[in-house]
């Protein structure tokens, strides 16, 4: 996939670049990250300018987040409820409010480029809950500039083991989103039981 998806932007360049972006920041299983890598290690080889990339990146990312928080705030009803359902999208869902009960506004800025395999479903969930879409804007935008950066930079430092490296990050970015996850869960969970064992101190 990774080959086609970098054969799309050489046959269709910046429309096809940001189309692959909002893609992977709606839902869809998109190894952007991979795909920016791979863009730096073309752009260090071929000598070429990386500002238009940069710029077609940076608003794709952000274009893909918006549409992701508006789907999220528009189509609120149904999210609602298969949200309560045992099935994939319920999980992810459930995820994600754990993540924001505990990170919040860190979260949205985390899962950017850290810890961006949450993006989407923060991105869903914000809009479900009716999160500020000013602040969710600006953290977008600080979150997206960081990611775009760290990876079309890594592509042109290491452009002669860009797969390697991908595989490396993979497997970091996903222990560090299921460790981060397991404490969202884990103090979501210790905060239920205090408040169900002082209802007298929590209302007070």
């Amino acid at each position: 996939m990774p080959e086609q998806l970098i054969a799309i932007v050489q046959d269709y360049g910046a429309l096809g670049l940001a189309a692959i972006l909002m893609a992977s920041c709606v839902g869809l299983p998109v190894p952007s990250s991979l795909v920016m890598m791979a863009l730096g290690s073309f752009i260090q080889h071929e000598d070429m300018d990386i500002l238009p990339y940069f710029l077609v990146g940076f608003g794709g990312a952000v274009a893909g987040d918006q549409a992701g928080y508006m789907i999220g705030r528009l189509g609120s009803g149904f999210l609602e409820q298969r949200s309560g359902g045992p099935d994939w999208l319920a999980t992810s869902l459930a995820r994600a409010a754990a993540f924001q009960s505990r990170w919040s506004d860190l979260g949205i800025f985390l899962s950017r480029w850290l810890l961006s395999p949450l993006g989407p479903w923060v991105n869903l969930y914000s809009g479900l809950t009716h999160y500020s879409w000013v602040r969710f804007s600006l953290l977008v935008i600080a979150g997206e500039f960081v990611w775009v950066s760290v990876y079309l930079g890594l592509g042109m430092l290491f452009s002669s083991s860009v797969a390697a490296l991908a595989d490396i990050l993979g497997s970091l970015t996903w222990f560090l989103v299921t460790g981060t996850v397991a404490i969202a869960l884990g103090w979501k969970l210790v905060t239920t039981l205090r408040s169900k064992s002082n209802p007298d101190k929590v209302r007070s």
